[in-house]
């Protein structure tokens, strides 16, 4: 798991000997996750890891895990989306803006007139972002929401939209690891070493 987000294998530039297997047996050695992973990923990654095996998650703990993190970051149609919605925020005149608004909210809301009409271009890019963060159908679901809700279930839907860390962690992950090199010893590569055990036992 630590090498899906540095790209190096674990453990990378040290000698993979029975001194690295007391430092992970005895002294609690675990590989190093790229900066910016998301930490959710981490404490699933440091439960798996965990030195008593009744603390790991079984597979199916596991399996349920990933797949709530993936109901909250797949992502369908992305682009689509982002096109759609960076009209609004590049509409060059109140006309275009109003045409594109009524698209996804009724134009008698005026809670949602009143919140657009607060916000700069800056933090419509920061919106828009975060919307586009959810599923296509979320997308609809939520444009049909906004048509017909209430003040405050439009501020609690807002809110929830916002508030979607874990597909912000994601990406924002994303950015950081393909920066970063595959890896640090390119002369190291994977190999099946024979390590004799009863070393390793005695070190432990």
């Amino acid at each position: 798991m630590s090498e899906m987000t540095t790209g190096q294998r674990p453990f990378d530039g040290h000698e993979f000997d029975h001194k690295l297997a007391f430092k992970i047996c005895k002294r609690g050695l675990r590989p190093e996750f790229a900066s910016g992973t998301p930490k959710c990923y981490i404490e699933l990654a440091e439960k798996c890891m965990d030195s008593d095996p009744q603390k790991r998650p079984s597979a199916d703990n596991g399996y349920v895990t990933i797949s709530g993190w993936q109901d909250k970051i797949a992502i369908s149609n992305v682009n689509k989306i982002k096109v759609w919605l960076e009209k609004i925020a590049k509409s060059s005149n109140d006309n275009e803006f109003k045409d594109l608004l009524k698209k996804i909210a009724s134009p008698y809301n005026n809670e949602f007139k009143n919140l657009f009409n607060k916000i700069d271009d800056d933090e419509i890019k920061d919106w828009l972002e975060k919307i586009s963060y959810s599923y296509d159908n979320e997308i609809n679901d939520w444009r049909m929401e906004l048509a017909s809700s209430n003040d405050n279930e439009i501020k609690d839907l807002l809110e929830k939209i916002a508030n979607n860390k874990i597909a912000k962690q994601f990406l924002d992950a994303d950015k950081v690891i393909k920066s970063l090199p595959i890896s640090k010893h390119p002369d190291e590569m994977y190999a099946s070493k024979i390590i004799s055990t009863k070393s390793i036992s005695k070190a432990i």
